[in-house]
């Protein structure tokens, strides 16, 4: 039996970990930790992959697919003749397939929804058709449909957001800097101490330390990132003193 709540907190402690051993690097300059938190992330990644597999392992076993079709032949029928039509009608069988891992016709019909009108035009199915590409492993075009929402939305910060953090796992941390700035100053964030914090880490790993500093500190005004925001803000003033310093002997 999958015991979710371990699972949750198993995860919640490792990504907890991850995060105050970075902030902890950081604050030493420890590139051995710095290294070893890296690696940790990756063992974080592997085990969410395998808390899916298991999922989707665990919905097999349910033998859903037969439902799901009853389900998507009940729903296809109904709109043949003339019912189930509107955007919000047209939502379930994306859905049944999302739920039931398959993500590739998930994407088909969200992409095709949202083009087409078939479905509500909002940036929750930009984000969710961001996720089902994503599952595809296929992060390129994943950021293709944030980017896509973000334009419908120009004020949605939180699809900038999420296209950061696709950047930061493809190790590409001036497209996520970007795009961080951009959230921020978007708004509408579902945790902007969240954003403060990855722009704080992305630039400082860019040698941003100004920039690294600001996020820092604008982290450290909200509850839940004022432990990690004010371990950040005295490292990095740290940094800059010693720059500053160094400049000062030239």
């Amino acid at each position: 039996k999958l015991d979710k709540d371990r699972f949750r907190r198993d995860m919640g402690g490792l990504v907890e970990a991850s995060l105050s051993n970075a902030t902890l690097a950081l604050l030493k300059l420890d590139h051995v930790l710095a290294r070893a938190t890296i690696e940790a992330d990756r063992n974080i990644d592997a085990i969410q992959k395998k808390i899916d597999e298991m999922a989707v392992s665990m919905i097999a076993r349910r033998q859903p697919v037969a439902e799901d079709l009853r389900a998507i032949i009940t729903i296809e029928r109904a709109q043949a003749h003339g019912f189930m039509n509107t955007p919000p009608d047209n939502f379930p069988m994306i859905g049944i397939y999302f739920n039931a891992a398959q993500y590739e016709k998930a994407a088909e019909l969200l992409d095709k929804g949202l083009h087409g009108g078939l479905i509500e035009n909002d940036p929750r199915n930009w984000e969710l058709l961001s996720s089902a590409l994503q599952q595809m492993q296929r992060p390129m075009k994943a950021i293709e449909a944030l980017q896509e929402g973000a334009k419908a939305f120009p004020k949605a910060g939180q699809l900038e957001f999420l296209t950061a953090q696709q950047y930061i796992q493809l190790e590409k941390p001036e497209e996520a800097l970007r795009h961080i700035q951009l959230a921020i100053s978007k708004g509408n964030l579902a945790k902007p101490y969240q954003a403060y914090l990855s722009l704080s880490f992305t630039a400082y790993q860019l040698k941003k330390f100004d920039i690294a500093l600001d996020a820092a500190k604008k982290a450290a005004e909200y509850p839940e990132g004022a432990k990690d925001g004010k371990n950040m803000e005295k490292a990095l003033e740290e940094i800059i003193r010693d720059r500053e310093a160094k400049k000062n002997k030239t």
